[in-house]
C-alpha cells in the first residue's frame, strides 16, 4: 500500500505502551525499518513526553534504541493537561523544554521532531474530578472567546494563551489552547536546541494565522 500510494514512509503511533514490552517494541521497530529503508521509504515514530522513567506507562518507550533506529522521532509534547485532568496549559513551556532535554541525552537532536499541539480543552467550573471537559480545535477555541465577547489572556509563566467564558446556562468555563505566540515560542525551542524540525496533531484544526506562519517558515522534509 504505501509504494501504490505513494507515501514517503511510515510513522508509528503506538501508545500506552507497556515496561515489559519495552525491548519487543525496539525490535519491532528495527524489524520494520530493515523492511522499508531497502525501499528509500522513511521511518517515524511518535513517542510520549517523557521527562524520566518515573512514570510506569513511560518506561515502555526505550528513547536510546528507539532513537537508534528510526529517521525521525515525533516528540508528544503536548496534553500535560488533558480530559482526564484539572484545568492548565496543554503544552507548557518548561515542560516541554524538559521533554527535549530528556531526550537529546538519548537521541541525536537531528532525529526528534517536536510535536505542537492545535487541539484545546474546555473545562467546566469549579473543577472537580469527573467534571466535563470537551476536547475543541483552537479554531473553536478562539470563535468561542468571540462569541462570549471575553479577552484572551496570556501566561507568561508557560506561554500558553487562555480564557475564562460562561455559557448560555451560566455555567463558568476555562479554555486553555495554542496559539501563534506560544507556537513561535517553541519555534524558538526548535532553534535553540537545534532539533530536526516540528510536527503537529493536527494541521487541520490550527487557526488561520499559524498554519500561514508554518507555511512560510518550515521546510517540508518528506
Amino acid at each position: 500500500m504505501i509504494s501504490t500510494r505513494g507515501y514517503a514512509g511510515v510513522n508509528i503511533d503506538f501508545e500506552g505502551g507497556l515496561p515489559e514490552d519495552r525491548d519487543l517494541y525496539s525490535d519491532f521497530l528495527r524489524f520494520l525499518r530493515d523492511r522499508i529503508r531497502p525501499r528509500g521509504l522513511v521511518l517515524t515514530v511518535a513517542v510520549p513526553a517523557k521527562t524520566g522513567e518515573d512514570i510506569p506507562w513511560w518506561r515502555g518507550y526505550d528513547f536510546g534504541a528507539i532513537g537508534s533506529v528510526v529517521d525521525y522521532m515525533f516528540l508528544m509534547a503536548y496534553d500535560w493537561h488533558h480530559l482526564a485532568s484539572e484545568p492548565g496549559p496543554v503544552a507548557p513551556i518548561n515542560g516541554v523544554r524538559q521533554t527535549i532535554e530528556f531526550s537529546l541525552e538519548h537521541v541525536a537532536r537531528n532525529k526528534i521532531l517536536l510535536g505542537i499541539p492545535f487541539h484545546s480543552y474546555d473545562w467546566t467550573l469549579p473543577y472537580r474530578p469527573g467534571s466535563p471537559v470537551r476536547a475543541i480545535s483552537s479554531q473553536q477555541a478562539v470563535r468561542l472567546a468571540i462569541r462570549h465577547q471575553v479577552p484572551i489572556e496570556y501566561s507568561e509563566e508557560y506561554k500558553s494563551p487562555f480564557f475564562y467564558y460562561t455559557d448560555e446556562q451560566g455555567q463558568r468555563h476555562v479554555v486553555w489552547f495554542e496559539d501563534v505566540r506560544s507556537l513561535m515560542e517553541k519555534g524558538l525551542l526548535i532553534r535553540q536546541y537545534q532539533l530536526g524540525g516540528l510536527g503537529t496533531w493536527q494541521l487541520a484544526l490550527s487557526i488561520a494565522q499559524a498554519t500561514s506562519m508554518l507555511r512560510s517558515n518550515v521546510i517540508k522534509v518528506t
